[in-house]
């Protein structure tokens, strides 16, 4: 490990007792911690107290609810332990994304502003209807929230663009804001498909 960081002296790793996955977790630098409602769906697949069942009720629940369900609260826990996170704020994924993860709606683009998908009218199918107010909830719960400086978060919409059919999978959601920063550029996923030329020009 030494040789291959080039780095001196041994080096200690923590293994923080939780399965997750890195599209599914952000931060800011103040220490606020973000996180998907599937995130807490696949920890009740793997407690052993459910014997290998999921619990699907976690993905019916509002916000606060979600905020305060025992597996936010044992995230939470542990996250404070291993990463010095000072709250854990859960969000709805994607009703239909097959990842669940938080990047797929969800960017952070500083400690003051989110920026969140939107599906707008008129939809494509019913995912898309769900997902509208899904996310519109995402975004009035993240405008309302207390930061620890007791401001609260500037949410900025972007379109997402919808659904194509994948083979093996079928009708699947897409986005724009799956994106990475590198070098003072960002590389999103645009796409040169007609009929969302006009949200992604909408996006961009």
């Amino acid at each position: 490990l030494d040789d291959a960081f080039g780095a001196e002296g041994k080096v200690v790793t923590y293994r923080a007792p939780l399965t997750t996955e890195g599209g599914t977790l952000m931060a800011t630098t103040e220490g606020v911690c973000f996180t998907s409602s599937r995130q807490l769906f696949h920890m009740s697949c793997l407690d052993p107290a459910n014997a290998g069942a999921c619990d699907e009720s976690i993905l019916a629940l509002d916000l606060p609810a979600m905020q305060q369900n025992r597996y936010a609260v044992e995230m939470r826990e542990i996250l404070e332990t291993y990463a010095g996170c000072k709250d854990l704020v859960i969000t709805h994924s994607v009703s239909d994304d097959g990842t669940g993860h938080l990047d797929m709606y969800f960017k952070l683009l500083d400690d003051d502003r989110i920026l969140l998908g939107e599906y707008r009218a008129p939809f494509a199918n019913a995912f898309q209807q769900e997902n509208a107010l899904l996310m519109d909830e995402n975004a009035a719960f993240l405008s309302s929230y207390r930061r620890p400086n007791g401001e609260t978060y500037t949410v900025e919409r972007i379109v997402m663009p919808g659904h194509r059919v994948m083979q093996g999978f079928g009708q699947v959601p897409f986005s724009y804001i799956n994106s990475t920063y590198f070098n003072g550029i960002n590389l999103w996923p645009a796409t040169d498909f007609a009929e969302w030329r006009e949200s992604r020009d909408d996006a961009q």
